[in-house]
């Protein structure tokens, strides 16, 4: 693996014997400290120590922090410290898409059950969210605050806005109605709903029919807004941009306040840029469950189920951003519990009948849906640096049990029975009018051909399929 990356191990022209390959070896991966490799007949009974090389940046940026732990487990000194092949099979930096749950069956948590899948996007795609020009523009402060950031302990800067169009405002309490400063986090996250947009359709469903059960009283306001609000405009649209100095010369690497979250995090998704950080989760039964996060990791659950924290770690140099050594996470939430102070950290939201309700539900479809990560070639084929993507990814309408379900439509669009197969235009925005082709409720397809893509305001004649279906446009 490190041979593929420019940086062989064991090959090396002057190394004539073993003990000179031995040597080579522990110029890279330190000396052996493990009983299993000294007791070896032939192991040298004095050997200068050598400390462990790090990684050269070439490495670091092709293989990514996924790929250089791998390659480390790899290189343990101990056999039994090493993976297995089925092990490296399954492994994020092999199946960069995959997104796996952190249990078969829900922890346990504290005011609910929840759950989170994980996993780690392509080194590829870390390196260009990382190569964001947002980054330069970024005025970053530990102290005061401001409409829509604010600042914690003198340690955590937080800049909040909207990832796409969003049914909410503001969200714990600052303002989501600037432009998110980095444009291709934003795309990311909207194409990782696009991507998933059959799973999320289906999860809203699920929920929607568990809820209505309820009955009005118990559903309350926060119930009817669910019911009724677009799913692709409460479905992860509200983000925050968190920069932490984690731990510089002279500090001690920072524990955040223990917390649990409010309702904006019944669906919770977080990606980290920079920096190594761990989740531990607190559970009722005392086996806390720990989320590793480093960077690329991506982790999505229903996190109003547990007290948590977060306890920064030391990371490597070229895992940093910035000399100063700094964390860079994004925090996306939904636009749902928007009423009775229900967002509030270490309140219950309400009424908690329908919170618990659709906790539940979010949970078992977490374990029951595939979701993945979008792959590079799905997030190049509609991005413009210019323009983060406009209104949802998912087809307008597609409130709880709505669209794509064919129980209702906007004023937008006709009516479609049942899952029907049709076609589904979605305007991503930009310049030339990107459009996303919905082709059914399970199947999606880029136009490509900028020619294809530019229309002005009426039906675009090269879909004429779609024109008997949509009634409307949006821009």
């Amino acid at each position: 693996m490190a041979d593929v990356f420019g940086h062989p191990l064991h090959r090396n022209k002057q190394a004539k014997d073993e003990s000179t390959q031995a040597r080579v070896l522990f110029e890279v991966l330190g000396l052996p400290a493990v009983g299993a490799v000294t007791k070896l007949p032939m192991f040298p009974a004095k050997l200068r120590k050598y400390p462990r090389a790090p990684w050269p940046d070439a490495l670091w940026m092709m293989a990514g922090s996924c790929g250089v732990r791998l390659l480390d487990s790899m290189l343990a000194w101990a056999p039994a410290d090493r993976p297995d092949c089925d092990t490296i099979l399954r492994h994020h930096f092999v199946l960069p898409e995959s997104l796996v749950p952190t249990a078969d069956s829900p922890h346990s948590g504290f005011r609910h059950e929840w759950i989170a899948v994980q996993g780690c996007v392509a080194s590829e795609v870390l390196s260009w969210l990382r190569a964001d020009s947002g980054f330069d523009a970024l005025n970053v402060r530990f102290e005061g605050g401001g409409a829509d950031w604010k600042t914690e302990e003198g340690r955590k800067y937080v800049h909040a806005a909207a990832i796409s169009t969003s049914a909410s405002n503001a969200m714990c309490a600052l303002s989501l109605k600037g432009r998110f400063p980095l444009t291709r986090a934003a795309h990311w996250f909207s194409v990782f709903r696009l991507v998933n947009a059959e799973a999320f359709a289906a999860m809203n469903q699920a929920a929607a029919t568990v809820v209505r059960k309820l009955g009005a009283a118990a559903l309350g306001e926060n119930g009817a807004d669910f019911l009724h609000t677009p799913l692709n405009e409460w479905l992860l649209t509200c983000g925050e941009l968190c920069i932490s100095r984690a731990g510089g010369e002279g500090e001690d690497m920072w524990n955040e306040p223990r917390h649990k979250d409010g309702g904006g995090s019944v669906l919770h998704l977080g990606i980290t840029l920079f920096g190594k950080r761990l989740l531990r989760c607190e559970q009722a039964d005392g086996q806390d469950i720990v989320v590793e996060n480093f960077p690329g990791t991506v982790y999505l659950g229903t996190l109003t189920g547990c007290y948590h924290q977060v306890h920064h770690k030391a990371a490597a140099a070229n895992e940093l951003y910035t000399d100063a050594g700094w964390s860079v996470t994004i925090m996306c939430r939904c636009a749902l519990f928007g009423a009775n102070r229900a967002r509030l950290r270490n309140t219950t939201p309400s009424p908690v009948p329908f919170f618990l309700e659709l906790t539940k539900s979010f949970t078992k479809s977490l374990l029951q849906f595939k979701f993945k990560l979008p792959t590079m070639t799905e997030i190049l084929s509609v991005f413009d640096e210019n323009n983060t993507v406009g209104a949802g990814l998912l087809p307008a309408g597609s409130a709880a049990g709505g669209f794509w379900g064919g129980e209702r439509a906007t004023a937008d669009h006709r009516t479609i029975e049942g899952n029907a197969a049709g076609v589904f235009l979605v305007v991503l925005g930009g310049p030339s009018r990107l459009v996303c082709l919905l082709l059914g409720p399970s199947r999606y397809a880029w136009a490509a051909s900028p020619a294809l893509l530019r229309f002005d305001g009426g039906p675009p004649a090269a879909f004429p399929s779609a024109t008997p279906l949509v009634t409307g446009w949006r821009p």
